[in-house]
């Protein structure tokens, strides 16, 4: 990754561009997101059912705080990440994050959708090779205790040019 970013309006606006990974910023988890601190697998970090580019590409990125409890994202990069006709093969995600706090007790509920227009072989006709992939999901961290913390994540996409269609994580950190 290398890329430019700018707060602005007392952080109230993040834009980024350059070479870029969305994974890093959408379908994100306080307690789920981190390979080497939180969980062995990185099946836990991103939802396998989002078909995030291949690698870092051209991209841009801006997200805003409506308010305290509201931040709206959205991600433009690269699908094939080959800096080639980079207008083409579009990948574009759409994200709400919800920070309520429940009894002094603070929440994230992440909503988003997203669209791949790589070029995709529908699996039930290889004749069809060049269709999208799209999909929608969610996460959800909220603090229960001072020691714990639950989670949730969901993902769906287009069952007919991926293998996997949906992928399901829950769980609890506890700390002390």
């Amino acid at each position: 990754e290398i890329w430019y970013e700018q707060q602005m309006f007392e952080e109230r606006v993040r834009f980024r561009f350059g070479r870029i990974n969305l994974a890093g910023d959408f379908d994100t988890s306080a307690v789920a997101n981190s390979e080497t601190e939180q969980f062995l697998s990185s099946g836990f970090v991103n939802s396998l059912a989002i078909e995030f580019p291949d690698d870092n590409g051209p991209g841009v990125m801006l997200w805003l705080s409506a308010c305290d409890s509201l931040d709206i994202g959205i991600g433009l990069t690269d699908a094939d990440a080959d800096w080639d006709n980079v207008f083409d093969d579009v990948f574009s995600i759409l994200e709400f994050d919800f920070k309520p706090v429940f009894m002094e007790r603070n929440g994230n509920y992440r909503f988003y959708g997203w669209l791949n227009k790589k070029d995709h072989e529908d699996l039930g006709d290889p004749a069809k090779t060049t269709e999208d992939n799209y999909g929608f999901g969610l996460s959800f961290d909220q603090e229960i205790t001072q020691y714990a913390i639950l989670f949730f994540r969901f993902a769906s996409q287009r069952e007919s040019v991926s293998q996997v269609s949906s992928a399901w994580s829950i769980g609890i950190q506890c700390t002390g």
